[in-house]
């Protein structure tokens, strides 16, 4: 069986010291870089632009991420796909048009995804990744957006594991991940884990969280 794929979240880390966590990360065999882009208006926080992506990219040969939590979507998203990016996720909801919004993704040589809130219908993810039909990665939120450390909700795992067979691409779930969701997230069907707050804990070394996610630790601890 695959081993769960991890995804930092930078969202977590110290944003004076960006070099040093990217270096950190590279080093605790983490399998890519996640950016999460909030504009302040579709959640309340203020994070990352395409000025830090780009410098962040320079830092790094890890693929990265990028979740653009952001209303207007359909008039900003130009200039994140020219950075070249792994994937982009998108929230459906923030799009006119968000089959096309895929498509164009597609076409600019980027993975499209979408991101999946507690309150976006499930239907309606199964409805657009069906219509879609192309290869997508799904972000599936646990928690609301815009805030890192929340717990995680119970329910969302069993919801996961009913869009699966719809996604073409890899399921990555996010928010209030520590190594037993992540365990129980596999067992439905998660393909890998966006951790923020439990990898950035300085309790023990990053390594070691990071085996912890994958179940290649037998003890862990909460920061």
């Amino acid at each position: 069986m695959p081993k769960l794929k991890i995804a930092a979240s930078l969202l977590a880390g110290e944003f004076i010291n960006l070099e040093r966590d990217v270096k950190e990360i590279e080093k605790a065999g983490i399998d890519l870089i996640h950016l999460d882009v909030m504009d302040g208006h579709y959640v309340p926080e203020i994070t990352f632009g395409r000025q830090i992506i780009s410098t962040v990219m320079k830092l790094t040969k890890l693929p990265i991420d990028i979740h653009l939590a952001v209303t207007n979507i359909d008039h900003t998203i130009n200039g994140f796909m020219q950075l070249h990016p792994r994937c982009i996720f998108i929230h459906p909801e923030t799009s006119y048009m968000p089959i096309r919004l895929l498509e164009n993704i597609a076409q600019a040589e980027v993975l499209p995804g979408i991101a999946v809130n507690p309150t976006y219908p499930i239907d309606s993810a199964k409805n657009l990744l069906e219509y879609y039909g192309g290869v997508c990665d799904v972000l599936f939120m646990s928690v609301e957006p815009g805030y890192g450390g929340q717990p995680i909700m119970h329910k969302r795992l069993q919801i996961a594991k009913n869009l699966r067979p719809f996604v073409r691409g890899s399921m990555w779930i996010d928010g209030g991940i520590n190594p037993n969701w992540a365990i129980e997230a596999k067992k439905n069907g998660v393909d890998g884990v966006v951790s923020g707050t439990y990898v950035f804990n300085d309790v023990q070394p990053m390594k070691l969280n990071v085996d912890s996610l994958r179940g290649e630790s037998l003890s862990w601890r909460t920061p």
